[in-house]
């Protein structure tokens, strides 16, 4: 592994943990604490889970195209007629790859906004959730691997000439480059999404969507945004609809695991919470 794939996947999470330690411990600060805390996890989570999606390619599992695809026929639903129909509509498809890309940035995002609202248990509810996410993705796509529904269905450059440029296609550097590379280096440069089944796109949207559950205004965004975002990983990431499914259904194991983690942990709890639990007490 180069030395500055080492230096950042190691140092970004480690100098964010030291602030989170310093505004926790000798100098108390609840929203620089949980943000800087925050921001380690999600870091670390990142780096590691990434590792863990490619590398889990060099085991060179059979593909599972196949069996995607015939599900999604089992279900009644022409995956490959959905993207031709997106691919008919570029605008749309324009806008689609816009809430595609934004998903990972605003689970940062929301990560700070919570920190900075001091609700401690929905920022580690949505962190654990990303993180406990990308874990299970990552593993189950090492031995569940899948090209893309692009590549199954055989589509020429013609037929979705009217998706944005590497629409499905964009990780299959990094996939070809870790599962039939003779020389592997683990660079973060290669670092491009390789998980099909299940679609981490679909749990991160719903885990930030979720989030948002009692803020009654601005739910009503983050619940349209994640539709826009499930909606975009058929045309754009090149998904299976099976792969939104088993997304869908791990995101709610997790959920159901956090919800009951949080409910017996003051690590999670918010000012307020912590307050009326002290004052019971």
């Amino acid at each position: 592994m180069p030395t500055r794939a080492v230096s950042l996947m190691v140092g970004f999470p480690a100098f964010f943990y030291a602030i989170h330690s310093v505004y926790k411990t000798w100098r108390p600060d609840r929203r620089l604490s949980l943000l800087a805390g925050s921001q380690a996890v999600l870091f670390g989570a990142s780096c590691a889970g990434a590792t863990l999606a490619n590398v889990g390619l060099r085991l060179r599992m059979p593909l599972q195209d196949d069996l995607l695809a015939a599900i999604d026929k089992a279900l009644g639903i022409n995956t490959a007629e959905i993207v031709l129909w997106f691919s008919r509509l570029p605008d749309v498809a324009e806008l689609l790859r816009i809430f595609y890309l934004s998903t990972v940035p605003a689970v940062f995002f929301c990560a700070i906004f919570f920190s900075l609202k001091r609700d401690g248990r929905k920022v580690w509810e949505l962190t654990l959730g990303y993180s406990g996410g990308l874990f299970l993705c990552s593993a189950i796509s090492s031995l569940v691997p899948a090209k893309a529904i692009f590549f199954h269905a055989g589509f020429t450059s013609q037929e979705v000439a009217g998706l944005p440029a590497g629409a499905g296609l964009y990780h299959m550097g990094a996939f070809s480059y870790f599962r039939d590379g003779s020389n592997l280096v683990v660079d973060i440069d290669r670092f491009d999404g390789v998980v099909t089944f299940p679609s981490f796109h679909t749990m991160m949207a719903l885990v930030v969507a979720f989030a948002f559950r009692d803020y009654s205004r601005t739910s009503v965004v983050a619940y349209l945004w994640a539709l826009l975002v499930i909606v975009s990983t058929i045309p754009i990431g090149g998904h299976y609809v099976v792969d939104l499914i088993a997304g869908t259904g791990l995101w709610a194991v997790i959920v159901l695991s956090a919800l009951a983690w949080s409910r017996k942990s003051s690590f999670l709890c918010s000012d307020d919470e912590q307050a009326s639990a002290n004052r019971v007490v």
